[in-house]
C-alpha cells in the first residue's frame, strides 16, 4: 500500500511541471503557448512516450525480479540511453528545419523551445531509468523526494528566468536537479 502511494505521489509530481509549464504560459505568456503546447511539448512527449515508458514497462519489472542480470541490465541501459541522447541530440540540432518543415512559421520560438526540451528528454530517460533502479531496491521515497525537490527547483527557476524561453529552461532546470539527486544517492552508495 505504501509503495502504490509513493509511486502515486511520484507521478502526480511530474504531471505537476508539465502541467504546470501549461498554466504558466497561459497565464504570463499565451502569445507563446502554441510554441510549447503544439510543438515543443508535442515532440518531447513523443520522446517519452517511444523511450521512457518503455523503461517502466519492461525494465523495472526485470530489475525487480532477477537481481542476477542487474549488471547486464545496467549496461544494456547505457546503450539503450546513447541512443536516446543521440536521436534527441539530433532533433535540437535540426529543430528548426523540423518546426518549418511541419509546423507553421508564426511559432518562431518552438526551435529554441525544442531544444530545451530535447535535453530535458535526455534527463527524463535517464531519470526513468534511476526511477526503475530505485524502486526495484525498494527505495521509493527517494523518487518522490527528488521529484519534490524537482518542482520546487522549476517553480524557483521559472521565477527567476520569467521569460518565455524561461519556462522551458526551469522544466529542463527540474529535470537536471532530479538527475543530480539520483547521481547523489548513487555516489553514497558505493
Amino acid at each position: 500500500y505504501k509503495r502504490a502511494l509513493l509511486a502515486s505521489m511520484e507521478f502526480a509530481l511530474g504531471l505537476i511541471v508539465v502541467y504546470g509549464a501549461v498554466i504558466v504560459y497561459i497565464s504570463f505568456f499565451p502569445h507563446y503557448l502554441g510554441d510549447f503546447q503544439v510543438v515543443a511539448k508535442t515532440l518531447y512527449m513523443g520522446g517519452v512516450t517511444l523511450f521512457v515508458f518503455p523503461l517502466f514497462k519492461f525494465v523495472m519489472p526485470e530489475l525487480s525480479f532477477s537481481r542476477d542480470n542487474q549488471e547486464m541490465i545496467h549496461r544494456w541501459f547505457i546503450k539503450y540511453w546513447v541512443i536516446i541522447s543521440l536521436c534527441a541530440l539530433a532533433v535540437a540540432y535540426y529543430a528548426q528545419p523540423i518546426v518549418n518543415m511541419f509546423f507553421d512559421r508564426s511559432l518562431s520560438l518552438a526551435p529554441l523551445m525544442t531544444q530545451w526540451l530535447m535535453g530535458a528528454l535526455i534527463l527524463t530517460a535517464f531519470n526513468g531509468y534511476m526511477v526503475a533502479y530505485f524502486r526495484s531496491q525498494g527505495f521509493f521515497g527517494i523518487s518522490v523526494m527528488a521529484r519534490l525537490v524537482g518542482v520546487i527547483i522549476f517553480f524557483i527557476s521559472f521565477g527567476l528566468l520569467f521569460t518565455p524561453l524561461g519556462v522551458v529552461q526551469a522544466f529542463f532546470c527540474n529535470h537536471l536537479s532530479i538527475t543530480l539527486i539520483f547521481l547523489g544517492f548513487i555516489s553514497m552508495k558505493h
